[in-house]
């Protein structure tokens, strides 16, 4: 209770105020609600005296400050305890204070003197209450600040998604397109049928590749090709579970026909492969190099490889788009470009990193790769990655995961047609260029036939039979697939450039297999291999040898190299200068569902490639076993 409220309270009362416009004026100058109704409580009870009690207060408690009086009056406990009326108010002092100026906006018919009352300090009028709410304000507003334009900026965002841990588990929904607007030579009729390509993919995919030696994922999807007066438009689906790869054939006329000419007239719509099954094979067929694979590129080894590509900065933010939802995810668009030199160096960095291992496993230096023919390939690379041109990238990142939503690209490729006349004109002999991916290719191809045809040997006692230059018998157990020799090289002919087996030795019969005590099998590199040089060779049970003397007419053996006075290096670079980027690839990707794994399940009813390749192989035997014992 305030002196000076109870003073004004009583004088605005003589002018005709009411109590409710009083109260109003009081707060509007600042005063308190408690302190006003405590005043108010407070006059009242003094009118409510009688009389005389009034006088005798006055002697009484004329020293008494009317704070001190409701204080003793009321007591701790206030006027509730003690009930209002039962109190005795003090005399007010008949002084006139020292007031102020009364503020404009308080209208009233008081006199002047009556609003300028001097009061306590409200707590709404003290500065220090004043500067903390600035200052919690000041506090909140900058928080805010900071979360959106540095913690949540889109820099930020940006960043965390880069350096954010990738999710095994995804599902996307995805349009790749590729078309052709390259032209075909008018006055070559042959490549009438490359005209027009055009080629799209679109449907949804799941990924879960939590374990990275059994990845599971599913997929359906349309696709259509169209190229010239040929166009195809269908759909199909797979399921990739457990190391087994199931295809739904759907209504592809290509792989139905297949399919029905081996499924004895059944209906089937899926077929498995089971790729577990060919591994084990391939691992049997060749378990020196796989052994020396594994020893390589262990998990150490391949970890060090994916640092390359998680520390390479290879997409830049050239603009903020703004906010954007995907679904129902809040993701910042951007505008990005690709940092072709970045790109670059990663790959030099891998390439390095795994050619440099091989080298330090190769005990013969001559089978190591040479720093030429590492910088040429380097070269071709840069090449292709120079003249590729993104005309369009943008992505779309999480504001609260960091993760990528969806990605719409739009890049420039390499023309079919543009590679066709190429190929079918000046540079017709490129096929013949000594490049040391096809030649390295023979090797390692000859290598596995050896120790296919080796493995054959201590399994049956010799070696099997040929048909047309191929040795029967080895395909599937020994070795998945018998390779086939690529285009030839250097100087290699045709002839000689095919691998062609001969069976040669003492002939006898095992169990109904007609085997041999040895074998040859003719090939041709065009370049030098590390101790393997350039020209044609021959494998037998005693290994490899290059160069032999040419086993038939000249002919046969050699031809002229064509663009001799130029370089390989000069052949490919200027091959790659001439293919015209008129191709365009659209991809469209919207990821979602990350970490929610789902569960697969393979068809009940499915043609089985390689159960049905080994029937085929054990009844093909049977036969032979038959013909042996009838001869």
């Amino acid at each position: 209770m305030e002196n000076e409220v109870v003073k004004y309270i009583k004088e605005a009362r003589q002018h005709g105020l009411s109590d409710l416009e009083i109260k109003q004026n009081l707060l509007n100058v600042g005063w308190e609600a408690d302190a006003v109704e405590d005043s108010f409580a407070y006059v009242k009870a003094s009118e409510n005296k009688p009389l005389a009690n009034r006088d005798e207060d006055i002697k009484t408690h004329a020293s008494q400050t009317p704070d001190q009086y409701y204080k003793r009056t009321l007591g701790d406990t206030g006027g509730v305890a003690h009930g209002i009326n039962s109190v005795k108010p003090a005399q007010l002092p008949h002084e006139e204070p020292q007031m102020a100026a009364k503020p404009a906006s308080v209208q009233t018919n008081l006199p002047q003197h009556a609003l300028n009352i001097s009061k306590k300090q409200s707590i709404f009028k003290n500065p220090k209450f004043w500067t903390s709410i600035i200052l919690l304000a000041m506090i909140g507003v900058g928080g805010y600040a900071y979360y959106t334009y540095a913690y949540n900026s889109p820099e930020k965002i940006w960043n965390k998604f880069v350096k954010s841990e990738k999710s095994s588990i995804f599902e996307s929904n995805f349009t790749y397109a590729y078309a052709d607007k390259g032209k075909i030579s008018s006055d070559n009729k042959d490549l009438a049928s490359l005209k027009g390509i055009k080629l799209s993919f679109a449907g949804d995919s799941y990924v879960n590749s939590t374990d990275p030696n059994n990845t599971q994922s599913s997929s359906k999807f349309q696709y259509s090709f169209s190229s010239g007066n040929t166009s195809i438009s269908t759909g199909a689906e797979y399921i990739l579970l457990n190391k087994n790869f199931y295809l739904n054939v759907g209504d592809n006329p290509f792989l139905s026909k297949i399919l029905d000419s081996v499924s004895k007239g059944k209906k089937y719509d899926w077929i498995k492969i089971d790729l577990g099954a060919i591994q084990d094979e391939m691992a049997k067929s060749n378990k020196d190099g796989l052994d020396k694979f594994n020893e390589i590129f262990n998990p150490s080894f391949k970890q060090e490889l994916a640092n390359i590509w998680e520390n390479a900065t290879l997409v830049k933010i050239d603009k903020y788009l703004g906010r954007e939802k995907v679904g129902d995810v809040n993701t910042l668009h951007f505008k990005n470009s690709l940092d072709k030199q970045a790109l670059k160096d990663a790959i030099r960095q891998y390439a390095d990193k795994i050619i440099n291992a091989l080298n330090e496993k190769e005990t013969n230096p001559e089978n190591k790769l040479k720093d030429e023919d590492r910088n040429a390939l380097y070269s071709a690379i840069n090449s292709l990655i120079d003249k590729t041109n993104i005309s369009e990238f943008e992505t779309w990142i999480g504001i609260k995961d960091f993760k990528l939503y969806k990605v719409h690209l739009v890049t420039s490729a390499p023309s079919v047609a543009s590679i066709a006349n190429l190929a079918s004109t000046e540079y017709s002999d490129m096929a013949n260029l000594p490049t040391q991916n096809s030649d390295t290719k023979k090797i390692s191809d000859i290598r596995q036939l050896s120790a296919a045809l080796e493995s054959y040997h201590k399994d049956k006692g010799g070696y099997p039979e040929a048909n047309n230059g191929v040795p029967t018998d080895i395909s599937p157990f020994y070795v998945a697939v018998v390779p086939v020799a690529p285009s030839a090289t250097g100087n290699c002919t045709d002839f000689y450039n095919t691998y062609w087996y001969t069976p040669k030795g003492e002939k006898k019969t095992v169990n109904g297999k007609t085997l041999y005590s040895s074998f040859e099998y003719t090939f041709c590199i065009g370049t030098d291999q590390g101790m393997y040089k350039a020209g044609i060779g021959k494998l037998t049970p005693s290994g490899i040898e290059i160069p032999i003397t040419c086993p038939g007419t000249p002919e046969q053996c050699s031809k002229p190299s064509q663009n001799q006075d130029k370089t390989r290096d000069e052949k490919i670079n200027e091959f790659i200068s001439k293919i015209d980027f008129a191709g365009e690839i659209r991809i469209d990707m919207v990821y979602s569902n990350y970490g929610k794994a789902k569960q697969l399940e393979a068809p009940k009813e499915y043609f089985d490639v390689v159960n049905e390749l080994k029937n085929t192989q054990s009844q093909s035997n049977f036969k032979k076993s038959l013909t042996g014992n009838i001869r």
